[in-house]
């Protein structure tokens, strides 16, 4: 038989797993197919090469403004634009 500690440990252990598993998606390099490999897909001006090598595909300006947009959504309980 399992005692309450045994159940939040469990517990603790999925919440992790799930948590890890939706950093590695988050941290993996955007795709779009209209990115040219420079410049932002949105306002077409050119990436910083730090940004580039984190493998973005917006400038901080329009992730900023797409991260807003898509946190507004969730809280309205629309889908996320793609």
């Amino acid at each position: 038989m399992t005692d309450i500690i045994d159940d939040a440990q469990a517990y603790n252990e999925l919440h992790q797993e799930v948590s890890l598993k939706n950093q590695l998606v988050h941290a993996q390099p955007e795709t779009h197919p209209g990115f040219d490999g420079w410049h932002c897909v949105d306002c077409e001006d050119e990436i910083p090469a730090k940004r580039l090598g984190l493998g973005r595909v917006r400038c901080m300006d329009c992730q900023g403004h797409k991260d807003r947009v898509d946190a507004a959504a969730r809280r309205n309980g629309r889908p996320e634009e793609a």
